[in-house]
């Protein structure tokens, strides 16, 4: 039971309006509070745990592509590439298929009046089947040897 509301030997009026004023300046105090710390979080830099400003790494510059190789599948059934080397597959196809290098992880639409376009930036040796994955059918090898 509250004193302020009490009818019997209730409290005189000024505890009760000095009660809602504590609890106004706990509230704006708290606020206050909320509000500084997130301003100085807004304000200071990010530091790691061992104490030092946090940098970005150094992004290691890439060799620049050396040669572009061109070529159009079916037509050309092998497809000679360095390390290194801009691919550009050229790919039709009689029926809707997606051409896929599965282990290059590169893929595309391709179809009648739809060609495919698949860029590869070569960066390990190895052959490399260039597929339609609906039928399965093989159409051509990307063969990239180290430079």
């Amino acid at each position: 039971m509250d004193v302020c509301s009490s009818q019997v030997g209730s409290a005189p009026s000024y505890i009760c309006d000095h009660r809602a004023v504590l609890a106004r300046r706990i509230l704006l105090f708290c606020s206050i509070v909320l509000l500084a710390a997130a301003l100085s979080s807004a304000l200071t830099t990010s530091t790691r745990d061992d104490g030092q400003d946090a940098v970005a790494p150094p992004v290691a510059a890439a060799a620049p592509p050396t040669a572009r190789v061109t070529a159009a599948l079916p037509d050309d059934a092998t497809v000679s590439a360095q390390v290194g080397d801009v691919v550009e597959l050229n790919v039709t196809a009689d029926e809707p298929e997606r051409v896929e290098i599965r282990d290059l992880g590169v893929d595309a639409v391709v179809g009648p009046g739809l060609p495919a376009k698949l860029l590869v930036v070569t960066d390990r040796a190895g052959e490399f089947a260039v597929t339609l994955r609906y039928s399965g059918r093989e159409i051509g090898t990307l063969t990239v040897t180290d430079r």
